[in-house]
């Protein structure tokens, strides 16, 4: 059995003045997963994310990325470089004046060699599609693009875990889907990505997902599971996607009809393959 990369153990987090945030906490992550996280607002996301990297260190708890307690003095560097961070606004995690300067800034402070350092930049701005804009000021850009900065000058660190915090919260359609599909090739070259998101059609693109509720592990599983669990999304205050929806309703009326589907083109495709009623007797 592989090896977690990262173990959460009974990890609760409170806050300075008493709220407690997160509540005894157990779970794995694994290399190379794609896990969502998801929960209404004030569930403890934002929180657990932090715990990932040792932002935050639980209170009580433990958790461990590649073996190292995050608690364990000196052990920042090493954690934060192995799981790096992405925020919900870009603006709050730019530093410098040039794109690429900006992107060198982490790897910068690990005293890399600059024929390294430029490599790592020029990979990270290309893996997100901003080669060309690397010599721009990044208050030019636009809120997607920012972000995707944001994201080069994580992966210039070359993270075995990305954690993305509500990253597209604050961005258009278009530019939400440009950086879904960054973690999506990120997470294809074995990087662990953890999606936090209120966005169900996000989410339904995970391999797992993790939910939480007041700060409590409500669900770890299948994104199909979880969506046709009706009484549980309600509890959690979410909805499942549209097309979910759409799949629950037929399944209603036919029971025959597949549940657990995701996408309009998997209902669809159900639909054409349905078998046809047969016509009721003729009216005499």
């Amino acid at each position: 059995m592989t090896a977690p990369f990262i173990a959460v153990r009974h990890a609760s987090y409170t806050y300075p003045g008493g709220r407690l945030a997160l509540h005894d906490i157990t779970l794995d992550l694994g290399p190379g997963e794609f896990v969502a996280l998801v929960g209404r607002n004030g569930c403890g996301k934002s929180t657990f994310c932090r715990l990932l990297n040792g932002l935050l260190l639980p209170n009580p708890g433990v958790v461990t990325v590649a073996g190292i307690d995050t608690r364990s003095p000196g052990s920042e560097l090493m954690v934060r470089s192995a799981v790096a961070m992405v925020f919900q606004v870009p603006d709050n995690q730019i530093v410098a004046t040039v794109v690429e300067q900006d992107v060198a800034f982490g790897p910068e402070n690990l005293g890399l060699p600059q024929e390294q350092l430029w490599r790592r930049v020029r990979d990270a701005l290309e893996l997100v599609g901003l080669w060309e804009q690397r010599e721009r000021p990044p208050h030019l850009l636009s809120e997607g693009e920012k972000q995707r900065v944001a994201i080069a000058g994580a992966l210039a660190m070359q993270p075995r875990c990305l954690v993305l915090d509500e990253a597209t919260s604050m961005l258009d359609p278009a530019a939400r889907k440009r950086v879904l599909e960054v973690a999506h090739l990120v997470n294809s070259q074995g990087t662990t990505v953890v999606w936090a998101t209120h966005d169900m059609a996000e989410a339904r693109q995970a391999q797992r997902i993790i939910a939480l509720d007041h700060g409590r592990l409500a669900y770890d599983g299948s994104p199909a599971a979880l969506f046709t669990d009706t009484a549980l999304m309600a509890r959690l205050g979410l909805l499942p996607p549209p097309a979910a929806q759409l799949a629950a309703a037929l399944a209603a009326r036919r029971p025959s009809f597949p549940r657990g589907l995701l996408y309009p083109e998997q209902v669809v495709q159900a639909v054409l393959e349905a078998p046809v009623a047969s016509p009721g007797p003729l009216a005499s």
